[in-house]
């Protein structure tokens, strides 16, 4: 019966310990797509839509993250989470850096490329997670692009009161307030 018990727990720990490398692999793919991504982030650097800073930020946002999820998972500190994969936390963490570097580009269709990067992580989300945990995780990521468009909004409003501001100043004398010829 002892034995039996041994034989078990054994397999037990055989199973987590393959699962344990699955997810250790699943984070290597991770930080390989953070590097695809880190590429892009220089090249906004090196055509100077960007500055170096960034490209700094991100890199130690994504070592950061990575290391943090790789040492959940190496101590085994993952199990004892609902979900030992962390799914859902590496969705939302993983939209960060590349949307930080998107809040940050002026030229459309680079945040477009940053936007379409960030989706990608959604899309690992519609195999992984319960309907409800994607629905969660979606309207966070909808809260937050909505939050960036509002920014936006404001920045032009601020850019459009500048430039009216700017013709006045072209077209009217500022010490008598009589129109300039």
């Amino acid at each position: 019966m002892k034995a039996s018990q041994d034989e078990i727990a054994e397999s037990q720990e055989q199973e987590t310990q393959k699962y344990q490398n699955l997810r250790a692999r699943r984070l290597g793919m991770s930080f390989a797509s953070y590097m695809v991504t880190l590429s892009i982030v220089i090249y906004c650097w090196w055509q100077g839509m960007i500055p170096f800073r960034l490209v700094a930020e991100f890199l130690v946002a994504c070592l950061l993250i990575n290391s943090v999820f790789w040492y959940l998972i190496h101590t085994g500190r993952n199990l004892k989470f609902q979900d030992p994969s962390m799914t859902s936390a590496q969705m939302i963490v993983s939209l960060l850096p590349a949307l930080w570097v998107m809040a940050f580009l002026d030229a459309g269709q680079a945040r477009a490329i940053f936007l379409l990067i960030a989706i990608v992580p959604m899309l690992f989300g519609i195999l992984a997670l319960t309907t409800r945990q994607f629905i969660i995780v979606g309207l966070w990521f909808c809260g937050f692009i909505s939050g960036l468009r509002g920014k936006l909004r404001q920045r032009n409003r601020e850019l459009g009161a500048a430039m009216e501001q700017i013709r006045e100043l072209v077209n009217v004398d500022s010490l008598t307030g009589v129109y300039n010829r």
